[in-house]
């Protein structure tokens, strides 16, 4: 089995936003609220004493509310005084107090439940008039008046009956769990499944590096729930041939290589400790010594890696070994989704040069930070950016895979666009890596995609230059719009 490190930290920090996404407050009032209109509709306070309030007299005394009793519905019931005087009870009035078959006979009484249905009910079937609320609103137990006006309303006046507010019930629970597939997805069974694929979705990794670049992602999509629900590896493995890019061995030994089960790969690894500040990895030659194999467009992905920092030193020695001068680094989001935590500097890459409405020469960023916090190489440091007009020539550029803050397949996913979409680990290693800036270019300036370009651009949708103000105690010594200075010119001002 391959092996999949998805960090607690952010399952817990994914685990506490779906109160937020998935609106539980809100449907927990809700639901709670139908279930007290039931409680409405099927009781009353008479029976706890001996009593008649507003012509409706207690027959039998139990004490407890919540045990059903008997009453007579005399003719003081208010605006019945004339319809109740002498009316009989029949057999079927009997039939729905009890729920029993009972025969017609003359009774020279009304009698019902105490429940407020059976008394709306019976009081209309003899009647054909329907009581007002008025009439039993002094019966309802004080914990259910917030909601007795409203379970009347919903009680059925022919026959007692409460599906509307069972069906209504039912609509919101039906809603809740839509919210929730919507903020964690449906990929998998369960939520702790789903939110681990938020994070890492290591299923769509492997199944990309086998196939190619046209395989829908629906079939990505089927052929998760395929590995994490149906354990069906056989299954996978068909739907993924017309789109294989190796051997039917090599597709094979790939996919039944792949965990079914997304929550076991949960552990006590955070981000900002054991992939950005442990690691011994050596840092690769084609970063940034080799912008020679850098091609744009054009780059041999089979060459060019895009490959993760390990550590705050590594990228110190990154940045003190390059050519190019460097005055500033300017930050951004990638326009993603939250539930795109496999997107890193080769999708962006890919993404750019398979775009169709402009035209870019391969990723302009230099790093992106991924939802998990881990920080891959995208553009070689040596090579100018093309991410911020205009100030391209003397910056770094950065981009979290950030942006929209909900699922992708949202409507209007524009109304979500919101620096909260960038998780806590994606800032962590954020701040790591100004860290190493500012330990190289200690007066190097610091602006957003909203500062260099602020009439088209929102990202990364928070003030970079007030954030390293305050993080790090750094202030830019000119506005976006007057620069970029030269190391030259940045002496002469600061």
């Amino acid at each position: 089995m391959i092996s999949v490190n998805i960090p607690t930290t952010l399952v817990n920090e994914l685990l506490s936003n779906l109160g937020v996404v998935g609106e539980v407050d809100k449907f927990s009032l809700t639901i709670t609220n139908g279930s007290q209109e039931l409680s409405v509709a099927k009781t009353s306070t008479l029976g706890q004493k001996d009593e008649t309030i507003n012509g409706l007299k207690s027959l039998t005394v139990n004490g407890d509310e919540s045990i059903p009793g008997i009453i007579e519905i005399t003719p003081d019931v208010p605006g019945y005084s004339n319809t109740l005087t002498n009316t009989i009870t029949t057999g079927s009035s009997l039939g729905l107090i009890t729920g029993n078959t009972v025969g017609n006979g003359s009774l020279n009484v009304i009698i019902s439940s105490n429940g407020i249905r059976s008394i709306k009910a019976v009081l209309t079937i003899k009647t054909s008039v329907t009581p007002s609320y008025s009439v039993v609103s002094d019966i309802i137990p004080a914990s259910l008046q917030d909601v007795g006006q409203s379970s009347y309303n919903n009680i059925d006046a022919n026959d007692g009956n409460t599906s509307t507010i069972v069906t209504n019930i039912g609509s919101e629970v039906t809603t809740f769990s839509n919210n929730l597939d919507a903020a964690v997805g449906t990929r998998s069974s369960g939520v702790l499944d789903n939110v681990s694929l938020d994070i890492v979705n290591y299923v769509e990794q492997e199944v990309r590096k086998v196939t190619t670049a046209d395989i829908p992602q629906s079939t990505i999509d089927d052929v998760t729930f395929d590995i994490t629900v149906r354990k069906n590896y056989t299954e996978a493995i068909e739907k993924l041939k017309p789109f294989s890019k190796v051997s039917v061995k090599d597709l094979e030994q790939a996919v039944v290589n792949i965990p079914t089960s997304p929550s076991t790969q949960i552990t006590p690894f955070s981000p900002s400790t054991d992939i950005f500040g442990e690691s011994t990895k050596k840092i690769k030659d084609v970063h940034p010594s080799a912008p020679e194999l850098w091609r744009g467009s054009k780059t041999d992905l089979s060459i060019y890696e895009f490959t993760e920092v390990s550590s705050v030193e590594e990228l110190i020695a990154e940045f003190r070994s390059m050519t190019r001068d460097v005055t500033e680094f300017v930050t951004h989001w990638t326009a993603n989704f939250n539930n795109q935590g496999w997107i890193g500097a080769k999708e962006v890459h890919e993404l750019m040069i398979n775009r169709t409405d402009t035209t870019f020469n391969g990723i302009g960023y230099h790093y992106i930070i991924k939802r998990n916090g881990v920080i891959e190489r995208g553009r070689p440091l040596n090579v100018t950016g093309a991410h911020a007009l205009g100030h391209n020539k003397y910056s770094i550029g950065i981009a979290f895979v950030a942006g929209y803050n909900c699922n992708s397949g949202t409507t209007n996913p524009d109304r979500h666009l919101s620096a909260e979409s960038i998780t806590q680990s994606q800032f962590n290693a954020f701040d790591r890596w100004v860290q190493a800036f500012y330990s190289v270019w200690p007066g190097g300036q610091a602006f957003g995609h909203n500062d260099t370009d602020p009439t088209r651009k929102s990202d990364p949708g928070f003030n970079v230059s007030e954030y390293v103000r305050v993080k790090f105690g750094k202030k830019n010594v000119i506005a976006a719009n007057q620069g970029p200075l030269s190391p030259a010119q940045l002496v002469l001002v600061s």
